[in-house]
C-alpha cells in the first residue's frame, strides 16, 4: 500500500495524467472554446475533420514524389544533356502527384456535398420540431389565460364586492369585447362607465354625445344621444350585431322643420332672381337695330 502512494499522480505538485492515469485528458472547457455546445458543429464539419483524421497518407506527397522521381530518374535513358534528363523524368511523377491531389480533393467535395445535404435535412426537421414546440407553447398559454380570464374572482376586490360588476368586467377581457369596440366605433368608444367608473347620469353633457361606454353594471355598450326635445339620453348598442355604415345613413344630421322652410324660401328666391336677369338681358337686345335681323335678311 506504501508503494501505491509513492506513485508520481500522488505526489504534491507532480503530473496526474502519468502511471495508472497514462491516456486520461484533461477536460475542456467547452463553453469557452464552443459555445454552441461540442455538438455544435455542422455535420459537414464533421465528416471533413473525420475524413482528415482518418485519411493520412502514409507518405506525404513531397517524399512520395521524391521517390517517384528518384524511380523514374534511374530508369531514364540520358538523352540531351543532365538538364533535359532531369526534367524528362519528371513527367510521370507530376502527373501521378496531380492525379492523387486531384482524386483527394474531388473526395472532399462530395462528402462536403453530402454533409450539406444532411445538414439542409436536420434543419428542416428542426425548424419543424420548433414550430411544434412552440405551437404548444402557445396553445397551453391560451388555455392557462382563458381559465384565468373567466374568473370573476380577479375583480372583486376593485369593484369593491360586486360580483355583478365583476363579472361583466370578466365577460368584457374574455371576450376580447375591447377589441370589437374598437373596431366597431372606432374613435367614439371612450371606455367603461357605471359603478366606480361614475353614473350614467354624469356622462350626460353636449361634450360627450356620440361618445359610447361600457356599462359594467349591466354589461352593455351604451351611446349618448340627444332627443328632439333637446334631452340627453343613453341608447343600448349590440356589438355583434352593429353595422358602421347603416349606422351612418340612419344618423345623417336632420333639419328642423324651420331650416327646412328657410332653405325652401332661399331656393325659390334664387330662382326669381334668375328669371329677372334673364328678362334684362332679353330686354336689352330686343332694344339694339340689329336684333330683329342680325344677319341683315
Amino acid at each position: 500500500m506504501s508503494r501505491i502512494f509513492k506513485r508520481p499522480m500522488f505526489r504534491k505538485g507532480g503530473p496526474t495524467n502519468e502511471g495508472i492515469m497514462t491516456g486520461i485528458v484533461d477536460r475542456e472547457m467547452h463553453a469557452v472554446s464552443d459555445p454552441g455546445g461540442v455538438g455544435s458543429q455542422s455535420a459537414k464539419e464533421r465528416i471533413l475533420r473525420a475524413y482528415e483524421e482518418q485519411n493520412v497518407p502514409t507518405v506525404d506527397p513531397l517524399t512520395q514524389f521524391l521517390l517517384d522521381y528518384g524511380r523514374t530518374l534511374s530508369e531514364t535513358r540520358p538523352s540531351g544533356g543532365n538538364f533535359a534528363t532531369l526534367l524528362k523524368a519528371t513527367g510521370k511523377p507530376i502527373e501521378s502527384l496531380s492525379q492523387n491531389i486531384g482524386a483527394r480533393e474531388k473526395e472532399k467535395r462530395k462528402l462536403g456535398l453530402e454533409g450539406e445535404l444532411i445538414d439542409i435535412e436536420q434543419a428542416g426537421k428542426k425548424a419543424l420540431q420548433d414550430e411544434k414546440i412552440q405551437a404548444e407553447k402557445d396553445l397551453l398559454k391560451m388555455q392557462l389565460g382563458a381559465k384565468q380570464a373567466t374568473d370573476f374572482q380577479t375583480y372583486l376586490d376593485q369593484y369593491q364586492g360586486s360580483s355583478v360588476q365583476a363579472k361583466n368586467r370578466a365577460k368584457f377581457e374574455n371576450e376580447s369585447l375591447e377589441a370589437i369596440a374598437n373596431d366597431k366605433f372606432g374613435s367614439s368608444y371612450e371606455g367603461f362607465i357605471g359603478g366606480i367608473h361614475g353614473r350614467t347620469k354624469d356622462y350626460e353633457k353636449k361634450s360627450n354625445l356620440g361618445k359610447v361606454y361600457y356599462d359594467v353594471t349591466n354589461g352593455t355598450f351604451k351611446r349618448l344621444r340627444r332627443s328632439a326635445d333637446d334631452k340627453y339620453g343613453f341608447e343600448t348598442l349590440n356589438v355583434k350585431t352593429f353595422d358602421t355604415e347603416a349606422d351612418k345613413k340612419i344618423n345623417q344630421p336632420q333639419l328642423s322643420e324651420f331650416a327646412k322652410k328657410t332653405n325652401k324660401a332661399i331656393e325659390e328666391r334664387r330662382k326669381i332672381k334668375e328669371a329677372e336677369e334673364k328678362q334684362k338681358r332679353l330686354d336689352f337686345l330686343g332694344e339694339q337695330p340689329f336684333y330683329s335681323d342680325p344677319f341683315g335678311a
